[in-house]
């Protein structure tokens, strides 16, 4: 029985790169992250077996974008966790400059309290997101609680939770800019640990 030669990495590449990025990035957040889990598939695959069959060689490039994947979100999972484990303790008191102005001091001080920035930032949003910020950060309400009491999918209110997150954020990041990263960093993330 004659054996079956191995079919050319470059000619599988060429072939199946556009379908392997375009699978990536239907499940990644922007392209450059596509760009580069298809870039690390490709990797593997040309450090991988040789394949005979084309078929065989495509859904071995398909598990290798899925498993790649499922590490980018692991990944990213463990970022974020470890980000909102951060005190404002973590930072070294070099890291955060001073503040001149004496109601932003009073504000930062008071963690963000609900008469100070943060109260800012919720008089911003509309009735329906300071309803939503109520139950999420006063209340406690779990992802499962919520999509009760707003009769919606698990994941579409997730969705709700980060558009308000980054709402809250980019208000907050407005104000406070000026006064450097290192503040912004630390009080975002003290403020949202838990809900990431």
């Amino acid at each position: 029985m004659e054996q079956k030669s191995p079919l050319s990495k470059e000619t599988l590449t060429i072939r199946y790169y556009d379908q392997i990025y375009s699978y990536c990035l239907r499940r990644l957040p922007d392209r450059e992250s596509a760009e580069d889990t298809a870039q690390e598939v490709f990797c593997a695959f040309w450090e991988g077996p040789e394949f005979t069959d084309e078929r065989a060689a495509l859904g071995w490039l398909f598990r290798v974008a899925k498993s790649k994947l499922s590490d980018y979100y692991r990944a990213r999972d463990r970022r974020m966790t470890n980000e909102a484990a951060l005190s404002p303790e973590d930072l070294p008191d070099e890291a955060v400059p001073a503040v001149q102005d004496q109601a932003l001091r009073d504000s930062l001080s008071e963690g963000f309290g609900l008469d100070g920035l943060l109260g800012e930032a919720v008089r911003s949003l509309s009735e329906e997101e300071r309803e939503l910020f109520r139950d999420v950060w006063i209340e406690g309400f779990t992802y499962a609680e919520l999509s009760r009491k707003y009769g919606s999918s698990e994941g579409a209110v997730r969705t709700r939770v980060s558009r308000l997150k980054k709402k809250i954020t980019g208000f907050l990041r407005s104000i406070l800019w000026p006064f450097g990263a290192a503040i912004l960093f630390r009080s975002i993330f003290h403020f949202f640990s838990g809900w990431v």
